[in-house]
């Protein structure tokens, strides 16, 4: 490995007398790699320390790759996050993180149990390992979803700190025109990034209600189907119309969980395609599964806002009624 690596800056250093942009374009195939060295461009580290970064991207482009072509249905998640964490690893030693997050230390391997980067986040798995009565196998499995929560934190300080970054440019260079479109995907980006971490951190705060109160207290773990259950409680129906509303709550939790788990088969597509250089030089299955994600993305998500909408209005309706009498 470690030969590998000094052949690696060797040819990076030959390669770099000539075009090191359409160089690099070929190489990195990895769109978030290739992100990575784009900044490093952008803020001019170093002509040594460019070297070493990219062996080590070129290196971690390969990985990625590799990980990809024997990733199965099986996986449960955890090579990607060492893959994830070791791109971070790569970011910080080069300065090209932003904020850094906070760490607790590791242990075999895998980070305690603490997030410190977000104390509201922290706070909340401190409660549910404390007063949680959820098995060893369900506490695990929010563990996950912490991480990953955790993950997405992240990657908005990494957006921020990369349109900081631009921002900086000269309002006249060449470079900050040439990259406004990208400015405008990042920002699109944080935006959506903040309608997840919210919505994500109250799907986190209700599940871990679930964990130290009855199940039936707290019977919904999507923010909006909850927010709706405590609208109809509220609202003076009778037991049986409430477990009607019950049933059709469930329901309307079941599209919004599809519509989600969707929507992450969506963002690992768009990387996929992004390492083939786009929609139209993608591989005609993958660009067909692509579009089928997207639509389906779509169909859900009007589903769902039908959905809420008309249990809204029926709930609002009722409630009305019951005002009147």
């Amino acid at each position: 490995m470690k030969l590998l690596y000094l052949i690696l800056i060797f040819v990076f250093s030959e390669s770099c007398n000539g075009d090191q942009k359409d160089f690099n374009a070929h190489k990195l195939r990895s769109g978030k790699v290739r992100q990575v060295w784009e900044k490093a461009n952008r803020i001019k580290l170093p002509g040594f320390e460019m070297t070493e970064l990219y062996s080590e991207l070129l290196l971690h482009d390969e990985m990625l790759m590799e990980h990809k072509r024997t990733r199965n249905e099986n996986d449960d998640g955890n090579k990607d996050a060492e893959l994830t964490e070791r791109l971070l690893a790569i970011m910080e030693k080069y300065g090209l993180a932003g904020k850094k997050p906070a760490y607790d230390g590791r242990k075999d391997g895998r980070m305690k149990h603490r997030f410190l980067e977000d104390p509201k986040l922290d706070k909340l798995w401190q409660t549910v390992k404390k007063n949680g009565k959820f098995s060893d196998e369900e506490l695990q499995t929010l563990e996950n979803e912490f991480q990953h929560h955790r993950r997405k934190l992240y990657e908005l300080e990494s957006l921020k700190s990369e349109i900081s970054d631009i921002d900086a440019l000269h309002d006249n260079s060449v470079e900050k025109q040439l990259i406004q479109d990208t400015r405008s995907e990042k920002k699109q980006k944080v935006a959506e990034l903040y309608g997840d971490i919210a919505e994500g951190y109250e799907r986190l705060s209700l599940k871990a209600k679930q964990g130290a109160l009855s199940a039936d207290s707290v019977p919904f773990t999507e923010p909006r189907v909850a927010q709706l259950w405590e609208e109809a409680k509220n609202a003076g129906f009778s037991d049986e119309e409430l477990e009607s509303i019950k049933e059709e709550l469930n329901h309307f939790q079941i599209k919004v969980q599809k519509h989600l788990f969707f929507k992450d088969q969506l963002k690992n597509s768009v990387e996929k395609i992004d390492n083939y250089g786009g929609h139209d030089k993608a591989p005609k299955p993958q660009a067909d599964t692509h579009s089928h994600l997207q639509k389906k993305v779509k169909e859900l998500a009007s589903k769902v806002k039908k959905l809420h909408h008309r249990i809204s209005q029926k709930l609002s309706s009722g409630s009305q009624d019951r005002g009147e009498l």
